[in-house]
């Protein structure tokens, strides 16, 4: 019984030393007028402050988000397209 103890209390130890990986790693891609609006919510954790401050809606539960670009977006909302990309490219350098 002791060596099981000290084998769990081992691993729990072994445990506490290994970090949690982040929620979003920074876009591996630079964002493109073509990716999709869901693939840009999910590249990085400041896209949704990047399209509130472009007057684009929450995407977070949009049905259309698989399969608009950002492209579609920007022009659905009268957002300007490069200064878009250029804000969220900003995000990853």
């Amino acid at each position: 019984m002791n060596r099981i103890r000290a084998i769990i209390h081992r691993a729990f130890r072994l445990l506490e030393t290994v970090q949690d990986p982040p929620r979003h790693a920074p876009a591996a891609v630079p964002f493109v007028a073509t990716m999709s609006v869901d693939r840009a919510w999910s590249a990085h954790p400041d896209v949704p402050r990047v399209f509130r401050d472009f007057g684009l809606p929450s995407c977070s539960t949009c049905a259309v988000r698989f399969d608009e670009t950002l492209e579609e977006a920007a022009a659905a909302y009268s957002a300007p397209l490069d200064d878009l990309l250029a804000a969220l490219n900003a995000l990853t350098s």
